[in-house]
């Protein structure tokens, strides 16, 4: 497309040229986009609309998780959304109350309960990064004096579900055997199996 470009008054000042100019470069300009803006809609079959900003997101808390199986062994399944949607902070209550009847219901000494509620209260896995080595639950435990300052966290090779298990049916707690259950303090699953690498993620093919 060829366009031309014509002065009719040649009688006018440079300025005034240049200005004219100016204003017929513009209009070209504004013709060229929108022919632009008419193809690639064509093109593309969809209408060329304003750019709107997005709206605001709302994020909801479908689950939670840190202590494994401190809400599918201690609290019944309709109570599991509840907790799944708290906070740590404010469910430790309500899981305080479940832990202690659950261990009512199964015929267990309180002492057991009362150890599960300072170690796993609130529904946090805490680290100490001060120290260079540790085990599972060692920040907790060291609070409540039974072990020295260590990491905590959890490793790899680490069985929490067992752990779990032999705290609540089994005598690990000050080696009280009333009321176990030996038949329950394991799930039968050694963290074994796992196949870890020195580099991230550090799980390698299962076995």
């Amino acid at each position: 497309m060829e366009i031309l470009l014509k002065m009719k008054d040649w009688n006018l000042s440079l300025s005034e040229k240049v200005q004219q100019f100016r204003v017929h470069l513009l209009v070209m300009v504004s013709v060229l986009i929108l022919l632009v803006a008419s193809a690639c809609g064509a093109s593309s079959g969809t209408a060329i609309s304003p750019i709107t900003p997005p709206a605001a997101t709302t994020f909801v808390q479908l689950e939670r998780l840190a202590v494994p199986a401190l809400i599918e062994l201690f609290q019944d399944f309709a109570d599991h959304d509840q907790s799944n949607r708290a906070t740590p902070r404010a469910d430790a209550g309500f899981q305080e109350l479940a832990i202690r009847s659950f261990f009512r219901a199964i015929g267990r000494p309180q002492a057991i309960a009362d150890l599960v509620v300072a170690v796993t209260l609130p529904d946090v896995v805490e680290a100490d990064l001060s120290q260079p080595a540790g085990a599972y639950f060692g920040v907790e435990l060291a609070g409540a004096g039974v072990v020295g300052p260590n990491f905590g966290g959890r490793r790899l090779r680490d069985d929490p579900v067992d752990v779990t298990l032999q705290v609540v049916f089994g005598d690990l707690v000050h080696g009280i055997t009333e009321g176990q259950i030996p038949a329950l303090t394991s799930d039968n699953v050694s963290p074994e199996a796992i196949r870890d690498t020195n580099t991230f993620p550090y799980l390698g093919s299962p076995a």
